[in-house]
């Protein structure tokens, strides 16, 4: 106890020895210190988060985009099957045609 009062928590006591015994610059440079790491371990959980889910968003899209590459080339075979019947059956107007003596 000190002069009669109330007891000094611990705490206070290890501080100010710490203080003493370092020096006043040193403790704030290391409570700062303290202060930007624990602040930094935070701000990495945030980045690694969203990190994390801008890659599963990442990976989704790139499922949608094989899915839609593939439907497309599916059109597009499609579509060239429908343009060769075209042409066939374009001959063949222009074939009959010629035969009946008509223009095209």
């Amino acid at each position: 106890m000190s002069n009669g009062g109330t007891p000094t928590p611990q705490w206070i006591t290890s501080l100010s020895q710490l203080v003493t015994n370092v020096g006043f610059p040193v403790v704030v440079a290391a409570a700062l210190l303290w202060f930007l790491l624990t602040r930094f371990q935070t701000n990495m959980d945030a980045v690694t988060t969203r990190l994390e889910i801008s890659s599963t968003n990442a990976q989704q899209f790139l499922i949608i985009s094989k899915q839609q590459i593939t439907e497309l080339e599916r059109q597009t075979a499609l579509f060239e099957d429908i343009n060769e019947h075209l042409a066939k059956i374009a001959g063949e107007v222009e074939q009959k045609r010629k035969m009946e003596g008509r223009p095209q």
